[in-house]
């Protein structure tokens, strides 16, 4: 990869205005168009309105997770979020009818998931460092950059207290003899007139195997674990800022993983993928500088500059058998994206914000199949868009805005390029107070997604035919809804409840490649989705009992545009799924927590016969139970001591077609502070 350069950030997108911060970055504005969306629900798992868009905020450390999580392990604990297992072994995420490359996955604002596939695998990104999640399901900003139709997964940071050294380090293994660990620090130190913050984290996390449900027939394997399921990454995380009391800011992080994993074969089909990886890798890196804040009789103006760089190396091996002794092809893939944006934001006197931006994502892959020359593919996405929020009297904040999009496939494996092509999109959005804890919302919104080049040209070993011809998707979103609660209550009802309709047009799918055994992509369905979303949630006080419900119940239908309008069975989506969680101290400071998540009848396509495939409705349910103890040792205040187990009635729970997950598991875990 020693062929790429800094120097392939887009150049255009210094030549306009900027993307605005993203979502869980605070824009310092004297807007009193803030006051009217507070956050609703205080505590693991919440909610927010953001523009008229509904999100959800998720805090890792409050989370009763195994030590060392990942994002992947994250997901399958927030409300209203699909997660599967795919057979490449890769963690996808499904809401509202979407599927996973139309979900932007950010870190601290630097995209992960715009390159080569178009998506990022949240089982490889670890939480070391991370403070907050957050997820708007549709499109609250239309400047947040290209291929973000589906929501935007942004992790983000938080600074340590001024004075205050924050430290923790966690440990934990289960059953199988897991092997988890992860630790930082954190620090902010007053300075003149500002302040000097600093972060650092590491993590290691090392399994042997997924333990097998019962019922679950593995013919490869006699032992308890499933085959070729094991696992093992660490991972580093830095992060420096300087902060002045007059808006100027300087700050980068640098962070990295390096992984090595199996895949656990399709127990459905005779002849499943003998895969591993030997070796997935990234590293990231992102600069960012703010001028400080011009306050005029217009009103108040910051201006931010900021770039980054992402590099992964990705090594495939395949086998014959399940054996995996004897080896029959190898590919090898060195990705960088590199990203550049310019941010302005003008806040006027009386309620109104102004807002434009552009990002620019260059993205650079080299393929090397079973030891062959490498292909060299590049591709450019640009976004630039304006958008505005006024606040309406004093309880209704209106925003919309326009954007422009466009990509071109400049490398193409030694293909012909592509041509740059644009798609236009908009959003509208409102929010309204209607009392001291109730809120109304709506909003309405285009957006398009552009091809991966990975499904563009990749044939993955021999697997796929290739389809250049691929048209970008496009979306159109409409959601309304209500939230009840306040956010400075430590107790009480809050609730957020959300109605939406999304229109998919060129949806792009996987199909059987003529008579052969491989398959292709084509622009093939309309997805017409259309449901309601339920967030309830209880606390009774800080160190009380809490509970949330969470519920969607949709109705997706998919017309294949290529056989005549023919309806097709939605693949991945249920009808229904819910999740009950909740807490309750019982004695002696030990607190005890449940959790049961119910998925209804869903289809997967059997690969090899194209056939729809009914996975029935399925039910998993967890229990934990946690304690603190007050400690003055080498700096930390308290541990806390969790044990949990997993899939308590060891259920054969399928969430995709011959990939069950994990049976019953015992863990246990300590978290020093």
């Amino acid at each position: 990869m020693s062929r790429f350069r800094v120097r392939h950030l887009p150049l255009v997108a210094l030549s306009g205005l900027i993307a605005v911060p993203v979502q869980g970055q605070q824009v310092r504005t004297d807007s009193a168009a803030q006051r009217i969306e507070p956050q609703v629900v205080r505590s693991a798992r919440g909610a927010i309105v953001v523009g008229g868009a509904s999100a959800l905020v998720v805090k890792p450390d409050s989370a009763r997770l195994a030590p060392a999580p990942t994002l992947g392990d994250l997901l399958r604990t927030i409300p209203l979020v699909l997660v599967r297992t795919n057979s490449r072994g890769e963690v996808e995420l499904s809401v509202r009818g979407s599927e996973s490359r139309q979900v932007g996955i950010s870190l601290n604002g630097l995209p992960l998931s715009q390159g080569w596939d178009g998506r990022a695998d949240p089982s490889l990104i670890p939480l070391t460092g991370i403070s907050q999640v957050s997820y708007v399901r549709s499109t609250a900003t239309v400047l947040g950059g290209p291929n973000t139709l589906g929501g935007v997964l942004d992790l983000s940071f938080e600074s340590a207290p001024v004075g205050h050294r924050d430290q923790q380090l966690s440990l934990g293994t289960d059953q199988t003899g897991a092997r988890l660990i992860s630790g930082g620090v954190a620090a902010t130190r007053p300075l003149a007139a500002s302040q000097l913050s600093w972060r650092f984290g590491a993590g290691m996390r090392q399994r042997d195997g997924l333990v097998i449900a019962r019922g679950v027939d593995d013919p490869i394997t006699s032992a308890h674990l499933r085959t070729n399921s094991d696992s093992r990454t660490a991972d580093l995380f830095t992060s420096v800022a300087w902060r002045a009391d007059n808006g100027a800011a300087v700050s980068g992080f640098a962070s990295g993983y390096d992984a090595m994993r199996g895949v656990a074969p399709e127990l459905h089909v005779p002849d499943p993928r003998y895969w591993r990886y030997p070796e997935q890798s990234r590293r990231t890196l992102q600069l960012r500088a703010q001028t400080p804040r011009v306050t005029s009789r217009f009103g108040t103006t910051e201006l931010e500059v900021g770039g980054g760089v992402l590099r992964g190396t990705t090594r495939i091996r395949t086998f014959t058998n399940a054996t995996f002794s004897t080896q029959n092809g190898a590919e090898n893939g060195e990705e960088q994206v590199n990203n550049a944006r310019l941010v302005l934001s003008h806040a006027f006197r009386g309620g109104v914000q102004l807002k434009a931006a552009v990002t620019g994502n260059n993205i650079l892959y080299d393929e090397r199949l079973n030891g062959a020359a490498a292909s060299h593919y590049r591709q450019d996405l640009l976004s630039a868009g304006v958008e505005a929020n006024v606040l309406v009297g004093a309880r209704t904040l209106v925003s919309g805005g326009v954007v422009l999009d466009q990509a071109v496939t400049i490398a193409a494996g030694g293909r012909p390029p592509l041509p740059s092509k644009s798609l236009t999109g908009f959003r509208l959005g409102a929010t309204r107070q209607v009392g001291a804890s109730a809120r109304v919302h709506a909003s309405a919104s285009r957006r398009g997604r552009f091809p991966a080049l990975r499904e563009l040209y990749s044939g993955s070993l021999n697997r796929f035919e290739p389809n250049p011809g691929l048209r970008p998707e496009n979306l159109i979103a409409v959601e309304a809804g209500a939230s009840f609660g306040d956010a400075d209550r430590p107790r009480g009802l809050t609730a957020q409840l959300i109605g939406f309709h999304h229109w998919l047009d060129d949806g792009i799918v996987r199909t059987n490649f003529a008579t052969t055994t491989r398959f292709i992509r084509v622009n093939r369905d309309e997805t017409r989705a259309a449901g309601m979303e339920a967030l309830l949630g209880w606390r009774g006080g800080d160190t009380g009992p809490s509970i949330t419900l969470d519920l969607v119940a949709q109705t997706v239908n998919i017309r294949d545009i290529t056989a005549g309008g023919a309806d097709r069975k939605p693949e991945h989506m249920p009808s229904v799924r819910a999740m009950l969680d909740g807490t309750m101290p019982i004695a002696a400071g030990v607190v005890v927590g449940a959790n049961l998540a119910h998925i209804g009848n869903q289809y997967c396509v059997n690969p090899n016969s194209g056939n729809d495939d009914l996975l029935t409705a399925q039910t998993i349910g967890g229990f934990t139970a946690h304690r603190n103890f007050a400690m003055v040792a080498g700096g930390f205040r308290t541990v806390r001591i969790l044990a949990g187990l997993d899939n308590v009635t060891n259920a054969a729970v399928y969430e995709q077609c011959g990939l069950p997950r994990a049976g019953r598991t015992l863990r246990l875990g300590f978290d020093l502070r």
